[in-house]
């Protein structure tokens, strides 16, 4: 019985930058398309942190670090709003706020523009 190929892939990125999941689809297909006979599923991609970038038999369900920050970053200004709103009222240290978001990440906006000449160059304008 032989086994079936598998990669690992290491990706260097500059702070502050992450890769988005079709710049992770793309090069997992980039090294399984090299590779004869291996499978997408046998490619795993981190990075240089040793962050696992693929996820593999997932439901999708599962949240990243960049998205966990962000949740704890909504729950944690919305419960010093409720503080600074309500201490007026009922006194300072008299109240404690706990806040639990539920965020949907799975939908996408994305917005586009677009420049194209009338069709004639010499009736083209620049955008500057």
């Amino acid at each position: 019985e032989q086994k079936s190929p598998s990669a690992s892939v290491t990706v260097n990125l500059l702070p502050g930058r992450a890769l988005d999941e079709g710049q992770i689809s793309a090069i997992v297909h980039l090294v399984s398309s090299a590779v004869a006979g291996l499978p997408p599923g046998n490619v795993t991609l981190v990075d240089q942190g040793g962050h696992l970038l693929t996820q593999s038999n997932t439901s999708g369900r599962d949240l990243n670090d960049a998205q966990l920050k962000y949740a704890s970053d909504v729950e944690g200004r919305i419960q010093r709003r409720i503080e600074a709103i309500l201490s007026p009222i009922v006194g300072n240290g008299n109240i404690h706020a706990q806040v639990t978001a539920q965020l949907d990440f799975a939908s996408k906006e994305q917005t586009e523009e677009q420049y194209r000449p009338n069709g004639d160059e010499s009736h083209a304008a620049l955008r500057s």
